[in-house]
This record gives structure tokens, C-alpha cells and sequence, in this order.
């Protein structure tokens, strides 16, 4: 993308550099230039020219608040605004009717553009308005929030813009998958239990689009207790084409049982889990997507509960129902579902940190997508659990691919199993001990204020002991400090000034830290919702049960009845093959093969025995010979001699054991079973396979 003039920057970089509202060049006492573009659901200015008629590309996606699809270019030229000293241009952004309440969902409602505002702006300590040359506030007659006139929460002394707010682009982002389903290369599996749980694969061939959705305007000033987010009515983004990515595809059922094993077996982070559920997804039982813009709803109810608790409060009956299921840790379907995104979430912010300090790149080199069932996200849905780590550059930038490679040559996860580890360290060592250290010694930390203001100490402890009472869950910084300016009588600079040394003195990390993530460029969340969507006391659990599974690759089973489960499973998950030798097969196991084959359109190859003695498997050659002259895709030999069992997935699974492929042998006989997801064993058995398979006799 170009700036008008010569500034140019391509990729991610384009899209932070031109953020729209940003200051591009400022001289604070001669000009300030910046980009301005219309916004949705707002009164724009009139004959706002901000890019070229003419661009290098467009596309649509689709947005499921809007209910329709909008709009994304790639201009060839973006046009400034140059605002200079006694200069009389002013571009007003206004809410398109401020009497209607839903306008006044989520701040702000009223933004200037001009000299003066610039340079000496007022503003609404809640949000509202945004920026303004005018002393008092343009919206007195309207705004819900009001406190007699002049209202307290606008600002009685200008700021200039540059120390009012940082801004950031809200960046949506979407991986497509090749055309060609096969362009995913299988690397690796790690288990849980006796099933696959993650399968990783690899892309040289994936497409990549990023656009700038909103802005956000992050308060450099503690005492603006709102993060102002505005919406573009045109998007400005990019598409790049074959990048390179890694998939880790989640096995559903299987991602379930791991967090309700994890859920059910520790109530305190279940607890968490419970909270973040009933604030951002509301009381309601009903199906429904995770999608933003609920974080502010969720923080005005957090607030009901501090202000009880701190109040002494209980007649708010829906407040006090969310503090009682906390303290239940009652677990059900929807809160593990919602669980399930936030470890991916989760996840995702955690692998691609790693892998950029691995790599020592970029931190925009890398990105990541998230989809999952419960997730709105725009555009068309692969219908996978999934996270995707991609390269933000055409044909990559070939960490990821040597990455692979390095797996993949050497047979060797123990790459993963040092990110893991060194996550998880990371995690006790930042993150848990600060906030157990915090919160066992919080009165201490606080005692010697109790002489200058006992109130102010005397409310803090209230707001952590008691908004969530006999649980180690406790609330949100954001909310006990907006609760504590508006219960208590701190109206001074100096009063502010000591609020702000207490709170510095208490837990900061709310079951992830908002300092480490919340405003972390690379998430597609805002705000408001980010401390709501993400859980690290889940990912450290799940992590390190996650780095056992990857230490002890194999599964075994002694004397077992039944192994239909994990050949069901591994047949559904394939995608590219499988190999499979068995003596003996019953005609509905080649039925089941057959049928994956024409769906998923697998290569498959069979390797059994003759064995003139049994009708039965005499029948089953009979139909694999058939399938054979048909198939080209699906292929069998026999061979003398043959005794093993087993089936190799995509390269990367086995699942072999003392069974045959039959269906007594899957489903009632007692047998020796094993799972096994270390390449180094997969490859060997797959060598193994194919020089048995080279020297087979081909059945006719």
C-alpha cells in the first residue's frame, strides 16, 4: 500500500503503518497528518477522499452483526489529511442518532478531527466522546452516563491527541486452504488417551488475507477507563497467496474429553472458566457463536459484582446467580465448548510467541487463524478445529518449512516438547507465583495506606474477598478500578495518583495477563473481549498434559475387547492414505476402506495373505481383486508368510497389534492393542511395509 508522497510498505507492516486516525507525521506546533475514513454506523464527514478510485484488488467477506457482506481493497494510493496551525478544516464523526440507545453500546460516540483538537483536546473519561475542542461536552442532553452539568467525566483541561491515545489497527485475518486437499501434508500426531487429538500438517500452497476492520484507541492515561473502538465502513487489507502454514487440526470429541477431564478434575479452573462463560456469553443456555463486541457487556456485569461486593450488596439477583455458579464449579456442555475455543485461542498466541523466539524473526513474520464451531469468524468455514500458524509472505519466508523439514528428516518431536516446556516454565515463573504471591500478601501490601486513606484500602480488600467469596477466583483490575472512581469519593489528582499505588499492588494477571496479550498486536480480538477469550490456567494444564503425551508417543493395551473406536477414528481422520497389512480381512473392514476411498479419494494398499483354508478370506480377495482392476487408487498384494498387523495413517499414526482386520478381530475378540504416534517407529514400520510391498505378488 502507498501513502501519498513516497512513504510505501507491503504486508502486515502496510496495515499498522496506515492505520486509519494514526498520526502519520505530526510537528505538534505547525501540522499534524493523518488518515481519515469513513466509519460504519456513523455521520461521516462529507466528501472524505482517503484512497484511489483505482486498486490492485478486492473481495468481500461477510460479517454476522452487519448481516451482510462488506467490502475489502488493496488501493493503489491513500490520501493523508494535513491539518496545519490556524487551519479551519474540522471532520466530525457522529453516532447516526444519539437518542437511540444503541448507539450508546460501546464508546465512542463523538470524534473531531481539527487543528484545535489535535493539539488541545478535551475528552470523556468513559469514552464517549473521543476527541474534542470544545469545553464542554457536545452530548450533555443525551449521554446515559451524565452527572449534572458540567458532567465530571469530561475533562476540564485540553490534551493534545499524541498523549491521549495510542492506536492500533483491529486486524481481521483468514487462511484459505489450497484447492487441493493433498497440498496438507501430514508431519506429525500427538495423542490423548488412545486417540489421535492433534494432527499437524504442513502447506507450501495456502492463501492469506488481512484488512483493518476497526481502530482502537488505547488511553495512555489511567483514568480513562474505556478502550474507544471504531469501525471502517470499507475495509483497507490484502490477500497473499501460496504461503506457507501449519495446520494443527483438533479431533473434536477427542479436544472434549481433554478439557472435561481437565474441567472436572480442578475446580478452580474450571471456576474461571465458568466466569468468563456467564459474562461474555450471557445467562442464556442456548447454542450460540463466540463473536466480539461482547467484552463490554461483560465488563459492565463484572462491575454489578464488584460494586455488590464492595457495597455490600445482594438484591441483584442475576449478579449474585453468576456468583453462586462460580462457587459450584457446576460443569456442562456449553461451558466445555467454550472452553475448547479458549485453549485454542489461547494456544495460538502461545505457539506463535515460541516459534518467533525460535526463529528469531519478525514478530508480524508470523501469524495465526483460529476456527472452531463455536467461533464467528468471516468468510466460508473449513469446518475444522483448527489452529493455522502461517509465513505473512508470497512463498514464505522458510522458517516454517525448515521447521517441518527438521521434524520430518531427523524423526523428531522433541522440538515441540521444548516449546511446550519452555511455555509452561514461562507460565509459573511470570505469570501463577505473581499472582499467589499478590494475593496471599495483598493486606500487607496494603496496610502501609491505611492511615492516608483507609477507605480506598478498605474497598480493595472488599473487592477481592468478596465479589467471588470461598473461591480463588477474583475480578478483573479494569473493573474494581472503574468500580473504586465512581463508589468512593477520590476526585483529585492526588487521590487519583494514590488509587493508582494501590492498585499497582494487586494481582494484574486475570487468568491471563492483559499486559501480555490484551494489547499484543497480533490478536483478532478487541480489546474489551481479549481478557474474556483466553484462559492460562486451562493452557498450562492442558500443555502439560499435552507435553506427557508427547514424551510417551505410544498407547498400549493389554488383553483388550475391541479395537472398532480407533479404527473408526483413524479412518475418519485421513486425508491423504493409509497402508494396510493384515492376513486375514473381513469384506465389511474392505467395505469401510472402499468407502473412504471414493470419499476422501485416500490411496490405499492392502497387503494380505492367501490362505486357501479360510472361505472366508478367500471371499474377501475375491472382492479385493474386483476393487483392484477398478481402482487405481486402491491397490492389494499378497504375500507368503505374512503374520503382522497393522495400519498406517497419512504416514504419521499406526495402529497395530495381535488383532486381524476382521470384524471378530476389531469388535469381540480379546487382543493386544497399540497406538503409535512416534515417527521414528511410524517410519520404520512404513520402510518396512513398502520393500514387503515391492516384493508382493499383485492380485488378479
Amino acid at each position: 500500500m502507498i501513502k501519498e508522497g513516497s512513504v510505501k510498505r507491503q504486508g502486515i507492516q502496510a496495515l499498522y503503518t496506515f492505520t486509519p486516525f494514526k498520526l502519520l507525521e505530526a510537528k505538534p506546533e505547525e501540522y499534524f497528518t493523518l488518515l481519515l475514513t469513513p466509519l460504519a454506523k456513523f455521520k461521516n464527514p462529507p466528501n472524505l477522499k482517503w484512497r484511489s478510485k483505482g486498486y490492485k484488488e478486492s473481495f468481500t467477506v461477510s460479517f454476522l452483526e452487519e448481516g451482510l457482506k462488506k467490502k475489502v481493497v488493496h488501493p493503489y494510493l491513500l490520501f493523508s489529511v494535513k491539518l496545519q496551525r490556524g487551519c479551519k478544516d474540522c471532520y466530525v464523526y457522529e453516532r447516526e442518532d444519539v437518542r437511540k440507545e444503541d448507539s450508546w453500546r460501546f464508546p465512542p460516540t463523538y470524534i473531531e478531527f481539527s487543528w484545535s483538537s489535535l493539539s488541545s483536546a478535551y475528552h470523556c473519561k468513559l469514552g464517549w466522546i473521543l476527541l474534542s475542542s470544545q469545553s464542554r461536552c457536545p452530548y450533555e442532553g443525551y449521554c446515559p452516563d451524565m452527572r449534572g452539568s458540567p458532567c465530571p467525566w469530561y475533562s476540564t483541561k485540553p490534551t493534545s491527541y499524541s498523549r491521549l491515545y495510542n492506536v492500533f489497527p483491529r486486524i481481521q485475518k483468514r487462511f484459505e486452504d489450497p484447492t487441493n486437499d493433498l497440498e496438507f501434508l501430514p508431519v506429525m500426531a500427538i495423542r490423548y488417551k488412545n486417540r489421535p487429538l492433534i494432527i499437524v500438517r504442513f502447506t507450501e500452497s495456502g492463501s492469506f488475507l488481512a484488512f483493518i476492520d476497526g481502530v482502537i484507541f488505547s488511553p495512555k492515561i489511567p483514568w480513562i477507563l474505556a478502550q474507544p473502538v471504531v469501525f471502517l465502513e470499507e475495509k483497507l487489507g490484502f490477500r497473499l497467496r501460496n504461503v506457507h502454514a501449519i495446520e494443527l487440526e483438533f479431533i473434536p470429541e477427542v479436544l472434549e474429553e481433554l478439557i472435561k477431564d481437565i474441567l472436572l478434575s480442578n475446580k478452580e479452573i474450571a471456576r474461571w472458566i465458568i466466569l468468563k462463560y456467564r459474562l461474555y456469553m450471557g445467562a442464556s443456555k442456548r447454542q450460540d457463536y463466540i463473536y466480539e463486541r461482547r467484552g463490554f457487556r461483560a465488563f459492565e456485569e463484572l462491575e454489578k459484582v464488584v460494586s455488590n461486593a464492595v457495597q455490600g450488596l445482594v438484591s441483584d439477583k442475576p449478579i449474585s446467580e453468576v456468583v453462586r455458579d462460580v462457587q459450584s464449579g457446576k460443569v456442562d456442555q456449553e461451558i466445555i465448548d467454550f472452553a475448547s475455543f479458549l485453549l485454542l485461542h489461547s494456544l495460538a498466541h502461545t505457539l506463535k510467541s515460541a516459534l518467533v523466539a525460535k526463529f528469531g524473526c519478525d514478530v508480524d513474520d508470523l501469524e495465526y487463524y483460529v476456527e472452531h464451531s463455536k467461533l464467528y469468524s468471516p468468510g466460508s468455514f473449513s469446518g475444522k478445529t483448527r489452529i493455522i500458524l502461517l509465513e505473512t509472505a508470497v512463498g514464505g519466508f522458510g522458517y516454517i518449512k525448515n521447521f517441518v523439514n527438521e521434524v520430518k528428516e531427523t524423526s523428531n518431536i522433541s522440538i515441540f516438547k521444548e516449546l511446550i516446556k519452555d511455555t509452561l516454565y514461562s507460565f509459573i515463573m511470570s505469570c501463577e507465583r505473581k499472582v499467589e504471591e499478590s494475593l496471599r500478601d495483598l493486606e500487607n501490601q496494603l496496610r502501609p495506606f491505611q492511615e492516608e486513606s483507609k477507605e480506598l484500602v478498605d474497598l480493595i480488600l472488599k473487592a477481592y474477598r468478596s465479589s467471588f467469596p470461598n473461591t480463588k477466583v477474583f475480578p478483573h483490575i479494569f473493573s474494581v478500578r472503574r468500580v473504586l472512581s465512581k463508589v468512593s469519593s477520590v476526585s483529585s489528582s492526588e487521590e487519583r495518583s494514590l488509587l493508582d499505588d494501590l492498585i499497582a499492588r494487586v494481582p494484574h494477571c486475570w487468568d491471563g495477563c492483559q499486559l501480555c496479550v490484551a494489547m499484543e498486536r497480533g490478536c483478532h480480538f478487541l480489546p474489551f473481549d481479549q481478557p474474556f477469550l483466553i484462559s492460562e490456567k486451562l493452557l498450562r494444564a492442558s500443555l502439560e498434559r499435552l507435553l506427557e503425551m508427547i514424551e510417551h508417543p505410544d498407547y498400549q493395551a493389554h488383553l483388550k475387547r475391541g479395537v472398532v473406536k480407533e479404527f473408526e477414528t483413524l479412518l475418519s481422520i485421513a486425508k491423504s492414505r493409509i497402508d494396510l497389512a493384515s492376513p486375514w480381512l473381513s469384506r465389511e473392514v474392505i467395505e469401510h476402506l472402499l468407502k473412504v476411498h471414493r470419499e476422501k479419494g485416500l490411496k490405499i494398499r492392502v497387503l494380505t495373505a492367501k490362505d486357501p483354508n479360510n472361505e472366508i478370506q478367500a471371499r474377501s480377495l475375491e472382492m479385493l481383486a474386483y476393487i483392484s482392476r477398478n481402482n487405481p487408487g486402491f491397490q492389494t498384494r499378497t504375500i507368503e508368510g505374512l503374520h503382522a498387523k497393522g495400519m498406517l495413517v497419512d504416514d504419521i499414526i499406526l495402529l497395530h497389534g495381535s488383532f486381524n482386520f476382521t470384524i471378530s478381530g476389531l469388535s469381540s475378540n480379546i487382543e493386544n492393542v497399540a497406538l503409535t504416534f512416534d515417527i521414528r517407529h511410524v517410519q520404520e514400520f512404513k520402510e518396512k511395509f513398502d520393500k514387503l510391498w515391492n516384493n508382493a505378488e499383485h492380485l488378479i
